[in-house]
């Protein structure tokens, strides 16, 4: 846990004096929800790469607001919600960012069928699709996607789950 300032957010200073090769993973948000401080993603992505950390960003509070561009910026992994300034409302779907680079290499702690390479083998062992797909859990909110823009709703390169929500939405309409 690091001090910030509640009118000015976190300083940069602080978080690097903070980091050493004991870090594994920093956690920000974006914009600070009490003040509208904004961090240089850029600058903390950097820093954390020097000593071999992995950043998750919270875009919570920025999605929606201020602009976000997490490959420009050489983010690893982020994490928003739908709910607030995209105006999704209650049980709107939540997202997940993680760089193409570490997709593979990351395990899913909750093992959903969706992530499963062959869906409906339901075997004894999980075996994960090697791409972004591999952290969906289960059936996705298909009334709540249906009012997202349809080509933000998977950035992996194969868009399984988005074709399988657009013919579900299709065939409830």
């Amino acid at each position: 846990m690091l001090p910030s300032d509640l009118d000015e957010g976190l300083d940069l200073r602080t978080l690097r004096a903070a980091l050493d090769e004991d870090v594994a993973l920093v956690v920000l948000s974006t914009v600070s929800y009490r003040c509208g401080a904004l961090l240089d993603m850029a600058e903390v992505n950097a820093a954390a790469r020097q000593v071999g950390a992995t950043v998750l960003w919270d875009l919570s509070h920025a999605v929606g607001a201020v602009p976000v561009e997490l490959a420009a910026t050489g983010a690893d992994l982020a994490v928003g919600c739908t709910y607030k300034y995209l105006n999704g409302g209650p049980g709107a779907p939540a997202f997940l960012y993680v760089r193409q680079e570490v997709q593979s290499r990351l395990r899913q702690p909750i093992q959903g069928w969706f992530g499963q390479r062959d869906q409906f083998l339901m075997g004894p062992r999980y075996d994960p699709v090697p791409d972004l797909d591999r952290f969906q859990v289960g059936t996705p909110p298909i009334l709540a996607m249906a009012t997202l823009d349809p080509r933000r709703w998977t950035c992996s390169p194969r868009p399984a789950s988005t074709g399988y929500a657009r013919r579900a939405v299709a065939s409830a309409s």
